[in-house]
């Protein structure tokens, strides 16, 4: 399964540490890789998954994906923690939405990933093999040979 985002990145792109108290790192991990699986749902129309990268430090995910991710996660996070953003901090709610947009006009072909940050590679065939022993070779040295 994916994870296009570390708990480091949530910390430093998602949420102050402050509102995180009493979360543990294992509860973020969980949201972190249950977005990164919505957002493999959409890029999986126009990539070839998993996108290749690590979580460093530094995370090498296309820096949109690391952000949507995050973007995503907290938004759930806070609603899973029972705030409720919609009402509360429309910011949280306003840029889930834009991120959520995002990967739909990406799943469309409206949007598109950085060419340099697109690390997918396309599927390139390989040659057949056949390896079955029996071609008629040992029948045609056999008679060479008598």
């Amino acid at each position: 399964m994916s994870q296009y985002a570390s708990v480091l990145d949530f910390e430093t792109i998602g949420l102050k540490i402050a509102a995180l108290q009493n979360v543990k790192d294992n509860n973020v991990t969980e949201f972190l890789i249950k977005t990164s699986g919505i957002i493999d749902s959409y890029l999986r129309a126009n990539h070839t998954l998993p996108l290749t990268g690590a979580l460093g430090p530094p995370n090498t995910f296309p820096p949109e994906i690391i952000a949507a991710t995050v973007c995503i996660a907290r938004y759930k996070l806070m609603v899973w923690r029972g705030f409720a953003p919609d009402e509360l901090d429309t910011n949280l709610r306003d840029s889930f939405e834009d991120c959520m947009a995002w990967l739909r006009d990406l799943a469309k072909g409206v949007a598109y990933l950085d060419a340099g940050d697109d690390a997918t590679v396309e599927y390139e065939a390989r040659p057949r093999v056949d390896t079955k022993p029996q071609r008629g070779w040992l029948e045609l040295l056999d008679e060479a040979n008598s």
